[in-house]
């Protein structure tokens, strides 16, 4: 099927035959861009700036050892409350007075007493034709590269609204953060006072639980832990003479007669006391003159009776002898349980003793335990009452935390496209329109001897 197609040098006299189409599209084209392109109001814009410091983040700080804190963050955050509703509703009621668009503000915001910034927020939030109001204010803060700095842009159908929006809200903002920086710092030192309380009264809890432990084991916690091994070895020694003076006793209890006492007397050798001896040898001074006696009686029995005077004397100082001897070994016997006794409360006491050597390092691990509760109770108290120092220095002071250091003086007008240059750029575009509609027009009519070419 063959196609038209036009040679370059057939365009012109095409142009030229079709120049009152093309005439008549452009006109059309640029007179309807002309009439129909609207140009919108002036506006103009108007920019103050504000610096947020880092005392800005968060009150957290005077709670906290460290804080974490990202300035981009913070001017983020800073940022947001610039341009919510709260500022806007403050922003507002001042340009009602002086800007009629703004003057219903007044009466929508009407109240005996001024609201906070929060209650201004939900009452914009509540009220849709206040919010209308409002949302005619337009705000955008822009931070200056990588600095605290940010610049509060407004723009507005007029200069003078535009500076003042942007002055009004510089200073809104400034007067919001003082607000909430007092509030947050009252706060901060109510709870931190009430922080101090609970800590002191845990510290009291924790010194009294303490001392109290120490006085109930006072004497273990002096013990030299490395006298156990001599004590196990006392004490060992003890039981064995205690064991030793035991057996002692069972003989002489055992004792019916004097002369039973020489079945005992080798046992007395293992026992060393000052009394003991003593009477050990009186008893055996006793059994010998006894035994004197005796030899005596027999003697005299070779050549007297019994009824004999001699005989008699002899009977009653050998009774006399033995009932002494008697007394005597009651005496030792008395002695030996008083040295009993007394080993074995030295051994109770060594036992007692080692006990508490052998539980010490367990009893110094509880007291440095409570030792270590009472110093992290100290340094909790001792950080809040730096950090109640802190806040209320801050609280006293004049610390500007977002301070106005440039007020709008002048807007700038945005510009815009002129109604003439759309028209013009309108004719060019007829123009093209055109041309492209004579050439169709062109092909389709062979009356004039079309300038057609076939290709096979």
């Amino acid at each position: 099927m063959a196609e038209l197609a036009f040679s370059p040098r057939d365009i012109f006299p095409i142009l030229w035959r079709r120049k009152w189409i093309i005439t008549s599209v452009s006109i059309v084209v640029g007179t309807f861009t002309y009439w129909f392109s609207v140009t919108p109001a002036a506006v103009y814009q108007a920019e103050s700036v504000v610096k947020i410091s880092r005392a800005a983040a968060n009150m957290q700080a005077l709670l906290l050892e460290t804080l974490s804190w990202t300035e981009g963050d913070n001017i983020a955050t800073q940022s947001a409350i610039i341009t919510s509703q709260k500022i806007k509703a403050r922003v507002a009621l001042r340009l009602a007075p002086t800007y009629p668009e703004f003057q219903a503000v007044t009466f929508l915001l009407a109240d005996e007493e001024e609201p906070d910034y929060d209650a201004l927020e939900e009452r914009v939030g509540d009220n849709p034709q206040l919010a209308r109001l409002i949302s005619g204010i337009t705000i955008e803060p822009q931070r200056k590269g990588q600095s605290d700095i940010v610049g509060i842009q407004a723009t507005a159908s007029s200069a003078a609204l535009a500076v003042d929006t942007a002055n009004y809200t510089a200073e809104e903002f400034v007067d919001y953060n003082i607000a909430e920086r007092n509030r947050e710092i009252s706060q901060a030192v109510l709870f931190i006072q009430a922080r101090i309380l609970d800590t002191e009264q845990q510290l009291r809890e924790a010194e009294a639980r303490l001392e109290a432990f120490e006085g109930d084991h006072a004497e273990a916690l002096s013990l030299d832990v490395g006298e156990a091994g001599g004590l196990s070895e006392q004490i060992e020694s003890l039981a064995r003479e205690s064991s030793k003076l035991e057996e002692a006793i069972g003989q002489l209890k055992a004792i019916t007669h004097v002369d039973q006492y020489f079945a005992f007397s080798p046992a007395l050798r293992e026992v060393e006391d000052s009394q003991i001896s003593p009477l050990e040898q009186q008893v055996l001074q006793l059994i010998l003159q006894i035994n004197q006696s005796r030899r005596e009686r027999s003697e005299l029995l070779s050549y007297l009776t019994e009824e004999s005077r001699e005989i008699q004397r002899n009977t009653l100082q050998t009774e006399q002898l033995a009932n002494s001897a008697e007394e005597l070994i009651a005496s030792l016997l008395q002695r030996y349980g008083t040295l009993r006794d007394e080993l074995e409360e030295q051994h109770a006491s060594l036992v007692e003793r080692h006990t508490q050597l052998v539980a010490a390092p367990e009893l110094v691990r509880q007291r440095e335990s409570l030792q270590s509760q009472v110093a992290l109770e100290r340094e909790a108290r001792n950080l809040l009452q730096r950090r109640l120092q802190d806040a209320e220095i801050q609280q006293a002071g004049e610390i500007q935390e977002i301070s106005l250091i440039q007020r709008a003086t002048s807007a700038a007008a945005s510009s815009h496209t002129p109604r003439l240059l759309k028209a013009l750029i309108g004719l060019m575009i007829g123009t093209i329109l055109g041309g492209i509609f004579a050439m169709i027009l062109e092909s389709r009519d062979s009356s004039m001897g079309t300038p057609l070419r076939e290709h096979p």
